[in-house]
């Protein structure tokens, strides 16, 4: 099992993940994570159809993950609160389902 570092910003028109990237590092360095898989993407936080997060979530549920850094848990997800008109997974569920399956998940600047 490895860890995976998921990043994310809303829009790839002039925002950049690179200072999420530099304090991810710095913080992985500071801990001793050696084994480490990048995932990241440039899409908005209100929908689960984001690639590097779908490859994220089927690396976890097949037991592949044992640890997800993030910078902030907005990150992977910004709804809390599962909305009965949609079928995609609220940012609770997600946790709890990849915690189901081995996942710990750490928000390094919360």
């Amino acid at each position: 099992m490895s860890t995976a570092v998921y990043i994310r910003v809303s829009s790839p028109k002039g925002q950049k993940t690179d200072s999420q990237r530099a304090e991810l590092e710095a913080w992985l360095k500071r801990h001793h994570y050696k084994s480490v898989q990048w995932f990241e993407d440039h899409d908005s936080g209100t929908t689960m159809q984001r690639e590097a997060f779908q490859r994220l979530q089927a690396v976890i549920f097949a037991g592949e993950i044992k640890t997800v850094v993030v910078w902030k848990l907005d990150r992977l997800a910004r709804s809390l609160s599962y909305c009965k008109n949609e079928t995609r997974h609220n940012l609770l569920t997600y946790l709890r389902l990849g915690s189901k399956r081995g996942a710990e998940f750490s928000a390094i600047a919360e």
